[in-house]
């Protein structure tokens, strides 16, 4: 089946997460799958496949076989999607979640580190079609692991690859730079200081870098 475009399919699935009904657990399916990378309205195609995960962990202990990646874009996308798969799961401890997730973020952290930045930017452009915002669900859940990955795309930005081709490829350095003022470190502002006559971020990473200097 080829990509089906709609702006509702993410509301539908939502909708049925909250009848809280094993019925659904198909169309989960369907849909808890990695985007096509030819998609052309890349929320909708993000909002899909979280919502269809949050819905599949509510009544399964795995991912379905239907999620499979063929490329190294797409490996970064099913490791989020094995994180965000063990956030939605009902009973999860914050130590539970560590211990389940700490493969896939090593992963991303160091084989897919040149692919694990630009998902992050679609999850948190997707927010608007969810009820709450997946990305600030990983930062809040996992700060350090976000961190490392947001300064190594800092310092990587002109080599990091999209499963998108350029969709928000422009608002990639402001996102990286925003994000990490709320996860980052005294170290971090040390890093960010780099770009502070960036004509592009400039102005942002001098923000950012107040903010960090002034929370520790």
């Amino acid at each position: 089946m080829g990509p089906i475009y709609g702006s509702s399919t993410d509301w539908i699935l939502r909708e049925l997460i909250n009848l809280d009904d094993k019925a659904a657990m198909p169309a989960f399916s369907r849909w808890a799958v990695i985007p096509s990378a030819s998609d052309v309205m890349s929320q909708d195609a993000t909002a899909r496949m979280l919502a269809a995960i949050s819905g599949f962990a509510q009544h399964a202990d795995s991912l379905p076989d239907t999620l499979v990646a063929t490329n190294d874009d797409e490996r970064a996308w099913k490791a989020y999607a094995e994180i965000m798969f063990c956030l939605y799961k009902p009973g999860m401890t914050p130590d539970g979640m560590r211990a389940a997730c700490s493969e896939q973020w090593e992963l991303l952290r160091t084989e897919l580190a040149f692919q694990a930045v630009t998902p992050l930017i679609h999850f948190d452009r997707s927010q608007f079609m969810s009820e709450k915002s997946p990305m600030a669900l990983l930062a809040k859940t996992f700060p350090n692991e976000v961190r490392c990955v947001l300064e190594f795309g800092l310092k990587h930005l002109g080599r990091l690859t999209n499963h998108f081709g350029s969709a928000w490829s422009e608002s990639l350095p402001t996102f990286v730079v925003n994000w990490l003022s709320r996860v980052g470190t005294v170290c971090t502002a040390a890093l960010l200081e780099c770009h502070l006559d960036s004509p592009l971020v400039g102005a942002e990473v001098a923000k950012a870098v107040k903010a960090l200097r002034n929370g520790f």
